[in-house]
């Protein structure tokens, strides 16, 4: 991963040249981006986003080395022919606002305006009619990234979860490629199956469609916070846990245009919380595991509102955040709480929330964490698969 970050600094420094550098849109892949930009002491001149004003009364810069000027888009218009922009957005959602937006303000696509995938991105994201979205990495198994030798190695691990086990998540290295660096010795394979945006009730249905197959001697799930998410403000509840919000947004769109008033039938219509979806599904990922040899290990993640068991945070801290995160601590507490009232914790479902201890430094947004926390991570799992006898 680090020759990959190296490669994509210094072809941007050979395509600025001279010229300022601006990214367009500073939702999470922007400001992971930024962050990298600073390892590598890259300047930025500044930001620009169409929700600029509300970013700019957040405190979003915590995170950072200095304050970035936040901008209006349309400001890009000032900078036509001295500026070059990288776009961090969606280029499948917003694609054709942004291109006509900035070919209307001068800039030519491939000179004056790139986007991230231009550089970063080797893999195909794909439609699935089970799991709603899922991605092809290289010639690699569908919906895996593969480390190690699958054909010769004597022990199979899969790794299963959202963003933060998902290969190549924002150009960070993932916890599972540190976990291999740790274990390569012991002649592993490790088959990382983690996706952005996946919940448990994904990971249940991929575990049975498409890691069963792989015949792995380990699955280790890392998730939680993607079960939470949908019952934040900002998040639209999905009331079909085994449906995703994708694949029903496809769906109404194919009924739309259907003439024969065919209706879309989702199943019964869940009453359980998203606490009591999370426990149900690592039961019957473990039952699963079990039923064919296979050693399960759950583990519920931590977030940036919620690190700890004890900790409490001070209304210092809390002005600090910016919106999203402070208006999720209580949400993400009472998630959290109901899932250690169950008293569900044991040998093979983990309690991950004091990975961190208190290091709030190692978030850069309310749950995705610095690669310096998918090292920890790692460590604490090859820990915990050692105390186990996993292997």
């Amino acid at each position: 991963m680090k020759r990959q970050e190296e490669a994509f600094i210094k072809r941007i420094k050979e395509i600025i040249s001279g010229k300022k550098c601006v990214f367009y849109g500073f939702g999470t892949n922007g400001r992971n981006m930024l962050l990298t930009f600073e390892d590598y002491g890259m300047d930025v001149s500044y930001v620009v986003d169409m929700n600029y004003e509300k970013i700019k009364s957040e405190d979003i810069f915590r995170f950072f080395r200095k304050d970035y000027e936040v901008k209006s888009p349309y400001d890009l218009a000032y900078d036509a022919g001295n500026a070059v922009v990288l776009v961090m957005a969606d280029p499948f959602r917003y694609g054709d606002s942004i291109r006509e937006m900035l070919e209307g303000l001068g800039y030519t696509y491939g000179q004056d305006y790139f986007w991230q995938s231009d550089f970063v991105s080797a893999e195909m994201n794909c439609l699935d009619p089970l799991l709603g979205f899922s991605r092809q990495h290289d010639e690699e198994k569908y919906g895996f990234k593969i480390y190690g030798n699958e054909y010769s190695a004597q022990h199979r691990i899969v790794t299963i979860g959202g963003s933060i086990t998902a290969h190549g998540t924002y150009m960070t290295k993932s916890w599972p490629q540190f976990l291999y660096d740790k274990m390569h010795e012991l002649d592993v394979c490790i088959y990382n199956g983690g996706m952005s945006g996946y919940d448990s009730s994904q990971e249940l249905l991929k575990l049975i469609r498409d890691v069963l197959p792989l015949s792995p001697s380990v699955v280790i799930s890392y998730s939680g916070y993607n079960d939470v998410v949908q019952i934040l403000p900002q998040h639209r509840r999905n009331h079909y846990p085994y449906v995703s919000l994708y694949m029903q947004d496809v769906m109404k769109h194919v009924i739309a245009f259907d003439s024969k008033g065919l209706m879309l039938g989702l199943g019964e219509k869940s009453k359980e919380t998203p606490a009591q979806i999370w426990i149900k599904n690592q039961k019957m990922m473990q039952a699963v595991c079990q039923t064919f040899g296979i050693s399960y290990i759950g583990i519920l993640q931590p977030c940036l509102a919620c690190m700890g068991h004890q900790y409490v945070y001070s209304d210092t801290e809390r002005q600090r955040m910016n919106v999203e995160v402070a208006g999720s601590i209580d949400t993400c507490k009472s998630f959290y709480e109901e899932i250690e009232k169950a008293n569900m914790f044991c040998e093979w479902l983990l309690d991950g929330r004091d990975i961190f201890g208190e290091s709030m430094d190692l978030f850069y947004d309310i749950c995705h964490i610095k690669e310096k926390g998918n090292e920890m991570i790692a460590e604490y799992i090859l820990g915990v698969m050692e105390q186990k006898g996993c292997l």
